[in-house]
């Protein structure tokens, strides 16, 4: 084989494994962007679960049983039950969805906007400063703003209304 095939050979060798090493490292990086991205945007600091017993005042189904806490706010769940709520045609139990990072709360709030506009929740303003509440047949979402400060999410059962969370 005369040398300069060999030569030609061996740089295509070389391009080959320095391209797929190259193309490797950027999919890598790319996961790891999409992965930090995620987190960055639901920023869940800390999850606490909570014994029932933490609010021996409120009624059972009131009692707070996790708080994640994100950037700016804490969502409560209140009572023992799981949450579900159908986002992009598929029912999800909430909790675990904003631990796993498949759903962020802006997404949950903005579904249940959606859901207000097509008549499958119903909404209250208040005047305490702007808070909402969206009420589904099995579920209540309570996204505080008042004016002394409290920018809190609530979620828990259809029951639930801003006097339960104020008292």
């Amino acid at each position: 084989m005369p040398k300069h095939i060999k030569y030609v050979l061996i740089f295509i060798i070389n391009f080959v494994v320095i391209t797929v090493s190259i193309i490797f490292f950027y999919n890598e990086m790319n996961e790891y962007e999409k992965t930090t991205n995620i987190a960055q945007v639901n920023e869940i600091d800390n999850i606490h679960t909570y014994s029932p017993f933490i609010n021996e005042v409120m009624e059972e189904n009131e009692k707070v049983s996790n708080i994640i806490h994100l950037k700016n706010y804490d969502v409560f769940f209140l009572g023992n039950e799981k949450h579900y709520m159908q986002y992009k045609g598929k029912r999800i139990e909430l909790l675990e969805a904003l631990i796993n990072n498949t759903i962020t709360m802006e997404d949950i709030l903005n579904q249940a906007e959606y859901d207000y506009q097509n008549n499958i929740a119903s909404k209250s303003s208040y005047l305490d400063g702007g808070s909402i509440q969206y009420r589904y047949e099995t579920l209540s979402i309570i996204k505080m703003n008042s004016l002394n400060g409290n920018r809190n999410v609530y979620i828990g059962s259809e029951n639930l209304d801003i006097d339960t969370i104020n008292n």
